[in-house]
């Protein structure tokens, strides 16, 4: 492009077309440029004429105020509060590196216009609360958005009272490290959108435990739409306690409640799925964290109140499980996929006190229980990780009996495809021809490194795979689209052109102890199954990709009672 028109070029761009651009600008730099960014944009307005022009007619570019401190941020205030003219004001403020001193002058100066402050998000230390709450109160009335984050956990007499009267206007709120309190008398019906992180305080003196205020204020938000909260109840472990302190919780119910997501404790968890009532819900994300503590890891509670409490689930045409990671349910707005993750089995092998701990539950229980939570005649696309070392013994072909719809199959670890190809390859034998309409299957083998001499059943896997799938096709009379392998290490991505005979004899002779053997070995696995399966007319495609995968890169040990006890657990180790 020649340099000498690009002058010309601005000047042939409308204006609503330079508006955008120095709007994109702006936020994209929003955070990268905190602090300083008040000035940094006034002064982006000198680029040329043609683009101070512009800025000067839209005062919506304007509305977007960030304080964040920096030299000539209180003049850079001034200047685009006056340039805004009256356009709503959506401000944030990130008053931490900021002096008091400063902080109470730039919202006494933003307080002037506090009629026109729509959007409000404030990030501040505690020393700067007793100033922020007055600036709340000043303009809360036109609020129709507030995000207010601490850096401190909140202390038993902090919190604001949230009532119609105070916060007309108010539809999306979100709170961290602020307990929000409820006044008796009529309920937030515009709220719809709540957010709510780490409002607990455990010091808290009965009966304003912090579990209940936040209850509470669930209870006066009927109309709520979307429900996020993170470690919002805060529920203490008491082992010598037979009732637990939130027994006595009443059920709310959140009539118009469509998207819930929790991120807490497994006992946090079970309160909420013990006390809310959820008739609308559609989409849920739910991570539950394990403790190295056994009396704080009881997550069979999720599985056995799941189909009650959220019922929605059931018409889940998608379900992925990876046992590795934290706990995780998750689904769109469409029921149409959600997930379930399990505890980080590396984590709970972390020593509590000074003792070894390991996991206390069996991961078996949770893949029988998949049935259960979503009806298998509409499954449409299944995913299943397994490290490989956990027990998952059970009866795969009455497990994948009544998924006729399923179409996309992921599974992974070398214990579970061994299994279940087995079982596929057993009903073929047996006339039962599974998964019909089943197009593409995908097999995570993970780190290329844990599979120095894997094998399935005594036979190697570069035979086993194939043999069973091609007995599998023929049982359906229906071949396969795609069929992929997933490696954490030495992706075939970069190999697909050196895919012939010569190449796959050249790579034979490798140490199949190192890492260039299990590279060889997926390497061999991924030719023999595009030589095998596609000329066959088993499959169409045969590809081989790269994936991270949690559970698949990962090898657990059994440890039992006596080794607990005498303390023989090795570090670096996982057991379950």
């Amino acid at each position: 492009m020649d340099p000498e028109g690009l002058g010309d070029l601005t000047k042939r761009l409308p204006e609503e077309s330079l508006a955008r651009i120095f709007l994109a600008w702006k936020a994209s730099s929003w955070w990268s440029k905190a602090h300083g960014l008040g000035a940094e944009w006034v002064r982006a307005a000198w680029v040329c004429k043609r683009w101070r022009d512009v800025a000067l007619k839209t005062p919506t570019l304007w509305s977007l105020v960030l304080l964040a401190g920096g030299p000539g941020g209180i003049q850079a205030l001034e200047v685009q509060l006056d340039r805004a003219r009256g356009t709503p004001l959506d401000l944030l403020v990130l008053s931490r590196e900021m002096s008091v001193q400063s902080v109470k002058a730039a919202l006494g100066l933003v307080l002037r216009n506090k009629k026109r402050v729509k959007y409000l998000k404030v990030v501040f230390d505690i020393k700067q609360g007793a100033i922020v709450e007055a600036f709340v109160k000043g303009v809360r009335t036109k609020l129709v958005s507030l995000s207010l984050r601490s850096n401190a956990d909140p202390a038993p007499d902090d919190g604001l009272e949230f009532t119609p009267a105070n916060f007309r206007c108010l539809t999306k709120l979100d709170l961290k490290a602020i307990i929000p309190v409820q006044v008796q008398g009529a309920p937030m019906l515009k709220l719809t959108k709540l957010t709510l992180k780490y409002p607990v305080e455990y010091n808290t003196p009965e009966p304003e435990e912090p579990w209940r205020r936040v209850h509470s204020f669930l209870e006066a938000c009927p109309n709520l739409k979307t429900l996020k909260v993170t470690f919002d109840f805060g529920l203490p472990v008491d082992p010598g306690r037979p009732q637990l302190p939130y027994d006595d919780l009443r059920a709310v119910t959140l009539p118009k409640l469509r998207h819930l997501a929790l991120n807490s404790s497994a006992l946090d968890m079970s309160t909420v799925l013990g006390t809310l009532r959820l008739p609308a819900l559609s989409s849920v994300e739910l991570t539950a964290y394990c403790g190295s503590n056994p009396e704080d890891c009881d997550f069979f509670v999720i599985p056995q109140n799941i189909s009650g409490v959220l019922p929605p689930l059931r018409r889940a045409t998608c379900v992925t499980l990876t046992v590795d990671e934290d706990l995780c349910l998750s689904g769109d707005s469409e029921d149409s996929w959600w997930s379930v993750t399990l505890p980080d089995l590396e984590w709970t092998t972390e020593r509590y006190r000074g003792s070894p701990c390991c996991l206390w539950y069996n991961a078996a229980r949770f893949l029988a229980r998949i049935p259960l939570l979503v009806d298998p005649a509409v499954l449409v696309d299944l995913e299943l990780h397994l490290a490989n070392g956990l027990p998952i013994a059970r009866d795969w072909a009455r497990f994948f009996g009544g998924m006729v719809r399923l179409r996309s199959l992921e599974i992974g670890g070398v214990m579970l495809i061994r299994n279940v190809l087995e079982a596929f390859e057993l009903a073929a034998d047996s006339g039962l021809g599974l998964c019909p309409e089943l197009e593409d299957v995908a097999l995570c083998f993970g780190n290329a490194k844990n599979l120095d001499g894997a094998d399935a059943g005594g036979a190697p896997l570069s035979e086993f795979v194939p043999r069973t799938i091609e007995a599998w096709v023929r049982g359906r009379a229906r071949s396969l689209e795609t069929l992929t392998i997933l490696t954490r290490d030495g992706a075939g991505a970069d190999d697909s052109d050196s895919s012939s005979a010569e190449d796959e004899d050249s790579v034979l002779p490798c140490d199949e102890g190192s890492a260039g053997g299990a590279q060889t070995t997926m390497s061999r696995l991924w030719r023999v199954l595009e030589h095998t399966l596609q000329p066959g007319g088993s499959v169409d495609e045969v590809v081989w990709m790269d994936k991270y995968c949690g559970a698949c890169d990962r090898v657990y040990e059994s440890v039992d009672a006596d080794e607990i006890g005498d303390e023989e657990l090795e570090e670096g180790t996982s057991y379950y």
